[in-house]
């Protein structure tokens, strides 16, 4: 059995590499990784930890951490949970439509072409959701504005509401000389579960006016936050 400082210090230098495995066998100890059973017992384990058969364990690499050498490996035990570990498969998705629709609607609602994406929050449970539209009225003193709204579960439209629709996170236009514009903005860590699914979609409002706010060329991206 090795310790922390021992594995740290011979191989002073190299860059550390944290990997998920999951023990095969004790003795000898074999741990799989990335579907590879690496049969030998020149892992290096940290002395307060106690391999068991099954269990899910971090792995510490301190030199030649991205081969298949075991030596190159520390094993540090299990995470909180020695039955199961969840990868959270988080990757940045879009939606985009090139159709559109229009309302007069004072409240945040959706319109003829619906624009959203259902996502998967990172361990961090931060995203960026990026926007943009196409935005013009039928009318002079007429404001049109487009924000978006993320509600739980995969179904675009369809869950609890989670972050609403926002004239603090919106992009508009008063008049009727037609612009494309969009924005950016970070949902912080702690409104978000990680490892759960959400869905996000761009809602529109007609702000002010006596015309009708119409929209086109909508698009939202959901971006993983480390």
């Amino acid at each position: 059995m090795a310790n922390l400082v021992s594995e740290i210090l011979a191989a002073a230098g190299q860059p550390a590499t944290v990997r998920i495995g999951r023990v095969a066998s004790v003795n000898p100890l074999s741990v799989t990784l990335q579907g590879a059973v690496l049969a030998t017992d020149a892992y290096g384990v940290l002395d307060s930890y106690i391999p068991t058969v099954g269990d899910s364990v971090v792995l510490l690499g301190q030199s030649k951490a991205t081969g298949s050498d075991p030596s190159s490996w520390l094993v540090l035990g299990h995470p909180d949970d020695p039955t199961t570990i969840t990868v959270i498969d988080s990757v940045t998705v879009s939606a985009f439509a090139a159709g559109g629709g229009s309302t007069t609607s004072l409240a945040y609602t959706v319109i003829a072409t619906v624009v959203g994406v259902a996502f998967v929050a990172p361990a961090s449970g931060k995203v960026m959701i990026h926007w943009r539209s196409g935005l013009d009225n039928t009318a002079a003193d007429t404001k049109g504005v487009v924000s978006w709204e993320i509600r739980e579960g995969a179904v675009v439209g369809a869950g609890t509401v989670v972050v609403a629709a926002s004239d603090d996170r919106a992009i508009g236009l008063r008049g009727t000389d037609e612009v494309e514009i969009g924005a950016s903005s970070l949902v912080a860590s702690g409104t978000l579960t990680p490892g759960s699914t959400y869905n996000a979609q761009l809602m529109y409002s007609r702000q002010l006016g006596t015309g009708t706010a119409a929209f086109a060329r909508g698009e939202i991206v959901v971006q993983p936050v480390v």
